[in-house]
């Protein structure tokens, strides 16, 4: 496979990914696969399209351990992350350990904070709320609260704005989960939980607030 064919089928992939094109997807595994291409380089590209066929399919189990430790060490082992990486990140997170997931997390939020006050990219910072977001689901998840602290501190930071109301909500909801686990359940914290589930019903993301109702159910106690 020549550099520039190579660059063709990248840029395919993220084409097909953002437009959730499972089918380009397939045809892009048996075109990689059957490429004359260095086998390492290859191992790595193939396991990147297995990860967004896994994203798109909502379906981790084709993952397999080697693919895991690829993705780790050539995908989202750097410094310099993109958009696209931001995002597959985002989108597979539970295939990694509390500490695996620490470490991405803390590299992320410290290369974003040395990155948005020179430059301002509004699907960037959605990208890092929702890792923030995620990460401090798996925390509440595996009673690990006190890792939550930097991914609310990057939710809090995050402008106020409109196109942010969502990620702005969903913080406040686990900002006040986190608040009700520290102590025995008390009033006012479910009060403020239900105003947002409230909210997000009144919006017309029903599903979404009963998703959250239901997080809220299993974990508004911290079991050790």
């Amino acid at each position: 496979m020549s550099q520039q064919h190579e660059f063709v089928i990248l840029y395919d992939l993220y084409e097909a990914y953002y437009a959730h094109n499972g089918k380009k997807i397939q045809q892009l595994l048996v075109e990689t696969k059957e490429a004359d291409i260095q086998k390492s380089k290859k191992e790595i590209v193939v396991t990147e399209i297995k990860l967004i066929d896994a994203i798109l399919k909502e379906d981790y189990s084709t993952i397999s351990p080697k693919d895991k430790l690829l993705l780790k060490h050539n995908i989202f082992w750097k410094d310099n992350w993109s958009k696209f990486t931001l995002s597959l990140f985002a989108n597979s997170m539970v295939l990694f350990t509390t500490p695996e997931m620490t470490y991405f997390v803390e590299a992320i939020f410290k290369m974003y904070v040395k990155r948005r006050d020179k430059e301002k990219d509004h699907k960037r910072d959605n990208i890092i709320m929702t890792i923030a977001i995620n990460f401090i689901s798996t925390c509440i998840k595996n009673d690990e609260d006190e890792l939550t602290t930097p991914a609310l501190k990057i939710l809090d930071d995050i402008q106020p704005v409109p196109e942010n109301t969502f990620y702005k909500l969903t913080t406040v909801f686990y900002e006040y989960l986190l608040k009700s686990r520290k102590k025995s359940e008390n009033q006012a914290n479910t009060a403020k939980i239900q105003c947002v589930l409230s909210i997000f019903k009144e919006i017309g993301l029903k599903q979404y607030s009963e998703d959250l109702n239901a997080f809220y159910i299993n974990y508004r106690t911290r079991e050790i």
